[in-house]
């Protein structure tokens, strides 16, 4: 299972499920993952499967709607997921 600064990461369906059922002002200032981000993420990360990919990252929602992906891994980049779907890797 992969560690994210040493927390085991859940398999990535669950978070995302989880991040589906955010609430609104889930921090007192976030909004809740839009279906947008998090169908582009769930399509991203089963192209990844689909190509062999076994190691996958943490999800965190973004103050915008939108989810980062974050690998273990410090030489991976981050994925970020707007609220529209469209991805930026940072």
């Amino acid at each position: 299972m992969l560690r994210l600064h040493g927390v085991a990461v859940k398999p990535w369906r669950q978070q995302l499920d989880e991040l589906s059922k955010f609430e609104p002002r889930w921090d007192n200032q976030g909004e809740t993952p839009t279906r947008e981000a998090i169908a582009a993420a769930s399509a991203l990360l089963e192209l990844l499967e689909a190509l062999g990919q076994r190691e996958f990252p943490g999800m965190f929602p973004t103050l915008d709607s939108g989810i980062a992906l974050m690998w273990g891994n410090p030489e991976a980049p981050e994925i970020e997921i707007s609220a529209n779907g469209s991805m930026k890797i940072v």
